[in-house]
């Protein structure tokens, strides 16, 4: 569609109003969002007549009205009231979208796009060229023709234009400057964002925010480091995607964040931010949804063995971090796109032949491919024990083995092939003596089989007397030997890099010290310097004295730190590291420490004895903590704690208890509070806890907005500041209709009243509170 694509134009938009949290995003395959509508505009293929077919589709209803189009080629398309209107560079169509009958409102003038439009007045606001707009009324009279590139209605009609180096305010009815604002540069296009009270008007050199509320035009600079290709703005935050980064600014704290957007797969897919959400594949996430979208996304496959073998159970995980901080990860079967003949999927996979397997995952519209090679697993086993003349182990029948080995104090492997009898013994004649402390290896692989390598190190031989007698080793007090006064005892041991060697002469008393420090698990071999090498004895280290010991008995977490209790040895003192990063704690107690972090960092206490070390490290849930708020009006509140916790809320009138989901979300219910009560939360895992304490308040005096009314109108629009309560729509006395509130923004359905008639919207809080509001029908 090559149109002006502004924010009110035919573009993948979201209508925000009446969102609720738990709305799912928006699936915009061969679909196109119209703003201010319910519906979508929908194209399919008519393989009769091999053309597009479009429709105007309700996605609640079902409800489908053939649009009167055959391509969105040079057209716009945005919703007025009810209707929709098509615009056609010398015309604009306005189509009823129950019925279908659509009417022509002409104009002699040309125009290249439909920008924005003013239900409540009738009015149509269009693009005539690069530097011109006009606005017209629904007979196609031209109401007044303005210079400018860029331009949108406000809230109350006036129309902001934008152009050159200055942005103009004209006011609704007489279309005069109201008022000017100079800008550094020249204007490159505009964003608005109505539900905000915002129109973002972007320059080369940064972004300006106009607010409708108090009529100003505030200058940002930072924007000009980042190529603005589309920008979206929710709940005070706007929201830039640039070179796979995610940029985030806070108007209210005018913090600006910036942080990489990670998907673990290749290759080209769409991902940006448009006036009405943030894209990711088909994916649109807009209003209450943008929380949702997804800033990482990784999928793993875990292993206990090397390679990957047929029979055998694995369980892939996709794990979808948010910007909303929620880590979820889907079900094998919501993500699994198809499965293969020699592949079955429940929980878990299991590969039933081997070969290459290709796998697609799919979550938050993006495809994931895997592609394994699988193997038949063989089992395999070897014999170690001894002085061993010969390498024997069992391995299934008729395989071939590859078999090496080398001597304690060798470098060289030796190897050959040796074929498994019909039992699945293997042999392997040395033709030597191979010693305690000597290394075997064994393996088997083929194109369609395969084995774990094995590494084993051949055990001590049958007892024997070398003259040399053990009296201690440790890994850092060395070791003592008892032999003949005068001797000399030669060792050797590994160290992680080389063979070493060393020698003592025993003293008097028989005893040979030596002071080496060994490796934690490493081989020490010892004979008299003077005898072969077939005396030595084996003898491995075992101990790691002094090792600290740390124990994290609970953690208390709040927003921005962490409570950690601490069990230790009264020797070891304690070091705290954050991601790799070592911070300093504030010692609350002798057992607890206080430290600075974040969802999802990774906790490293480090115990310290000496030379010894000790770490535990604790990764922290990644969710990020709501704050408890609940008023004398409310009977349910719904929030963000840990993971798959038990929540309890404790109060005067006695205890709640809900679980967690995998994601952290709960809903608690409980009895409407007096104002005053104090109430304590308490959200638990494992060692893992949160826990807040508040005083219920009394909820805000109610207000409302009511939209304008037409006598086509067939709802009723209100916007409240509160989220509960029941509105009721009257004519005098007689009540229209009324409306449970569960948002702030409410759609209130009623038959069309005639014009003139005066309506009373009454909203009235649980506690009683009401506000009402007269709406004349136009």
């Amino acid at each position: 569609m090559d149109k002006w694509m502004t924010g009110a134009v035919l573009a993948l938009a979201v209508w925000t109003s009446g969102l609720s949290a738990e709305a799912a995003p928006i699936d915009m395959k061969n679909r196109e969002l119209i703003v201010g509508s319910d519906y979508f505009l929908e194209r399919s293929y008519d393989q009769a007549t091999q053309k597009n077919v479009y429709h105007f589709v309700n996605d609640e209803t079902g409800a489908r009205v053939l649009a009167p189009i055959d391509s969105t080629y040079d057209i716009s398309v945005v919703a007025f009231g009810d209707d929709v209107l098509i615009e056609r560079s010398r015309s604009v169509e306005r189509v009823n979208l129950t019925t279908g009958e659509s009417t022509q409102i002409t104009s002699p003038h040309f125009y290249q796009a439909i920008v924005d439009t003013d239900v409540a007045r009738g009015r149509i606001l269009l693009k005539v060229n690069l530097q011109e707009g006009v606005v017209i009324d629904l007979d196609g009279n031209v109401l007044h023709r303005f210079t400018g590139e860029s331009s949108t209605f406000l809230d109350n009609g006036d129309v902001l234009v934008s152009g050159g180096m200055k942005t103009t305010i004209l006011d609704a009815w007489t279309f005069t400057e109201k008022d000017t604002f100079s800008m550094k540069d020249r204007v490159a296009s505009i964003y608005p964002f109505k539900e905000e009270d915002v129109v973002l008007v972007r320059t080369e050199e940064g972004l300006y925010f106009y607010d409708d509320k108090k009529r100003t035009l505030t200058y940002e600079p930072f924007a000009h480091e980042y190529h603005i290709d589309g920008v979206y703005m929710y709940d005070g935050k706007m929201y830039l995607i640039n070179r796979m980064k995610l940029t985030t600014y806070d108007r209210t704290s005018r913090v600006l964040t910036t942080e990489p957007l990670e998907y673990s797969r290749s290759g080209w897919f769409s991902i940006a931010a448009t006036s009405r959400g943030l894209f990711l594949g088909d994916k649109l996430y807009g209003g209450e949804d943008v929380y949702e979208f997804p800033k990482a996304i990784s999928l793993s496959v875990p292993k206990t063995t090397k390679n990957w073998y047929t029979n055998t159970d694995y369980t892939p995980q996709l794990v979808v971090t948010t910007i909303g901080g929620n880590v979820v990860r889907p079900r094998l079967s919501e993500t699994l796109l198809s499965v293969p003949a020699n592949v079955t999927a429940s929980n878990s996979l299991n590969v039933t032949a081997p070969g290459k397997v290709t796998l697609s995952f799919t979550t938050a519209g993006l495809t994931f491919p895997w592609t394994q090679t699988f193997y038949d697993y063989v089992p395999i086993t070897v014999e170690s024990a001894g002085t061993l003349t010969e390498i024997k182990g069992k391995t299934a029948p008729n395989v071939a083995v590859w078999v090496a080995y080398r001597q304690f104090n060798e470098t060289q492997f030796r190897g050959t092939s040796v074929q498994a009898d019909a039992e699945g013994v293997y042999r392997l004649k040395l033709g030597t003596t191979l010693y305690g402390g000597g290394l075997i290896t064994v393996s088997h692989s083929t194109d369609t089989s395969l084995a774990e390598k094995i590494e084993v190190t051949t055990t001590e031989r049958e007892a024997f007397d070398n003259g040399v007698t053990l009296v201690s080793l440790s890994r850092y007090n060395g070791a003592v030997f008892k032999t003949t006064p005068g001797e000399t005892v030669e060792i050797t041991y590994n160290d992680p890099y080389m063979l070493t060697g060393a020698t003592a002469v025993a003293d008097a008393s028989g005893i040979a010290r030596f002071t080496n420090e060994f490796p934690k698990n490493g081989r020490v071999y010892y004979k008299l310097a003077r005898d072969v090498e077939e005396a030595y004895k084996l003898e491995t280290v075992k101990e790691d004295y002094g090792l600290p010991t740390v124990d994290v008995t609970d953690v208390l977490l709040m927003k921005t730190n962490a409570v950690f209790s601490v069990k230790k040895d009264a020797s070891t003192t304690l070091r705290f590291l954050v991601d790799g990063q070592s911070v300093t704690a504030k010692q609350l107690s002798p057992t607890r420490y206080q430290l600075p972090v974040k969802p999802g960092a990774t906790v490293t206490v480090r115990g310290i004895n000496q030379a010894r070390v000790q770490d535990k490290a604790i990764v922290l849930p990644e969710t990020v903590l709501s704050q408890l708020r609940i008023n004398n009006e409310i009977s349910s509140w719904t929030g963000i704690f840990l993971p798959n916790s038990a929540v309890t809320l404790t109060s005067p009138n006695g205890v709640v208890k809900a679980t967690a989901s995998s994601t952290g979300r709960v809903t608690l219910r409980f009895p409407r509070f007096t104002t005053g009560q104090e109430v304590t939360l308490l959200s638990q895992e494992g060692m893992f806890r949160h826990q807040q304490k508040m005083t219920v308040t009394e909820g805000v005096t109610p207000s409302i907005t009511v939209g304008a009314l037409t006598n086509a109108s067939r709802s009723v629009a209100v916007k409240a500041n509160v989220n509960y309560g029941t509105i009721t729509v009257l004519r005098g006395t007689t009540v229209l209709a009324t409306h449970t509130v569960t948002a702030t923004n409410s759609t209130v359905a009623i038959s069309p009243q005639s014009k003139g008639t005066k309506l009373t919207v009454r909203l009235v809080t649980p506690r009683g509170k009401t506000v009402s509001r007269t709406v004349d029908v136009k």
